[in-house]
């Protein structure tokens, strides 16, 4: 093999191609030796050193096919009387102490693309452990430290990182829709690093979404007290939603009559669909007429409901306003426990709510990057090492329009 054919396939220069054998299984050995007028001294950059000793490095390279390649090169130990070191000759087609070449590295990033870690590995004829490594140095490199430099509208959320109720809060910039900072835990103590790397940065922030937790609220008012906090509309819905799910509960319960309770049973989905949603050609709105017909409070919830969907598409904060605080009234003016709770967190948090109308942000590209990690765990099989599982979150990326 000419030397210039090793340089192009496997990224290899300014060696001196020895010999290439053939495996019996297929594979290839390619083996090299570094010239003499290459010895450099790294400490001083002195060229009047001696070979203490040599030895034998094996490297996997790129493949030949499906062939593994497997470079072995002799190494000499130098002895600098300069600069009185005495180092091994570093190799410029591999990072130090690393058993695969770069070539190789660039291979593995670029199928890992389009593959998993275990297709991958058997595809390369390498160990899982090998692939996991390559892609956690890559992605420690490029994204550990994410700037905060510039940061205005950010989002905060949690997401579960393990079976065993194990969380994580996230933090992202919702103008670029990168993740700039993951927290272990859902509580106040998990955003201090972020706090502390924010005051460095300079950054001023204008607006942050959250949801109505107590952790996030009050870690937001006490280390951004300029900043709005602006309460994300999706989990408000979804707060109702389950007020309509536990009245639901409660009324088939109560329910003796069979077929009143068959009518009920399967409702959910339908009760918490928008109207342009539901199938008509499963009946779907059919069902639904009957079961609000049947059933009061949930005639009453159902439409509540639809009142507050509409409460931010009003193009004015005031007139929104003013229709928030009629619900909240009539709400409190049924008598349905849960509906009561509810309506007194909307009271309570009514500012953040129609903050939206300064600040349209939402903490709806945290639950859509949520998808993804989601598929990420999946196709991973779950996490061990909870540093590349930060990693593979940092370099996950969610467009903005």
């Amino acid at each position: 093999m000419s030397s210039s054919t090793l340089y192009r396939q496997q990224g290899i220069c300014v060696y001196r191609h020895l010999k290439c054998e053939q495996q019996k299984g297929g594979g290839f050995r390619i083996f090299f030796s570094i010239p003499p007028e290459r010895y450099t001294c790294s400490e001083c950059g002195c060229r009047h050193l001696w070979v203490k000793e040599w030895r034998q490095r094996e490297l996997t390279g790129l493949p030949v096919g499906l062939f593994k390649t497997t470079l072995v090169v002799k190494i000499p130990k130098l002895d600098c009387p300069s600069s009185h070191t005495i180092r091994q000759a570093p190799l410029s087609f591999a990072r130090p102490n690393k058993h695969y070449s770069r070539k190789f590295e660039e291979l593995v990033l670029v199928l890992l693309e389009a593959m998993t870690i275990s297709d991958t590995a058997r595809l390369l004829k390498v160990l899982w452990d090998t692939i996991r490594e390559i892609e956690q140095h890559y992605l420690k490199k490029h994204f550990s430290h994410p700037s905060l430099k510039g940061l205005r509208f950010i989002a905060i959320n949690e997401i579960s990182s393990r079976k065993d109720f194990s969380f994580l809060t996230l933090v992202m910039n919702l103008e670029t829709g990168a993740v700039v900072y993951i927290g272990d835990g859902h509580h106040e103590d998990a955003l201090k690093p972020f706090w502390r790397k924010l005051r460095r940065s300079g950054s001023r922030i204008l607006a942050v979404a959250t949801d109505m937790s107590r952790p996030y609220t009050k870690a937001t008012r006490e280390n951004l007290p300029d900043a709005v906090n602006v309460f994300d509309r999706f989990h408000i819905v979804k707060m109702f939603n389950e007020v309509i799910d536990n009245v639901r509960r409660h009324l088939y319960a109560k329910i003796k009559n069979k077929d009143e309770r068959h009518a009920l049973k399967g409702m959910k989905y339908i009760l918490l669909k928008r109207p342009e949603k539901h199938d008509s050609s499963k009946g779907e709105p059919e069902r639904l007429r009957r079961t609000l017909e049947a059933n009061q409070d949930l005639n009453t919830l159902y439409y509540l409901k639809e009142e507050l969907h509409s409460l931010w598409d009003e193009e004015e904060r005031d007139v929104a306003q003013g229709r928030m605080l009629d619900v909240i009234s009539y709400m409190f003016s049924l008598s349905i426990p849960y509906l009561k709770r509810f309506a007194k967190s909307l009271r309570d948090h009514a500012l953040g709510i129609l903050a939206w109308f300064d600040y349209q942000i939402t903490t709806g590209p945290l639950e859509g990057l949520n998808n993804k990690i989601k598929v990420i765990k999946r196709k991973a099989y779950g996490f061990r090492n909870m540093e590349y599982f930060k990693l593979k979150i940092l370099s996950c990326h969610i467009r903005r329009p």
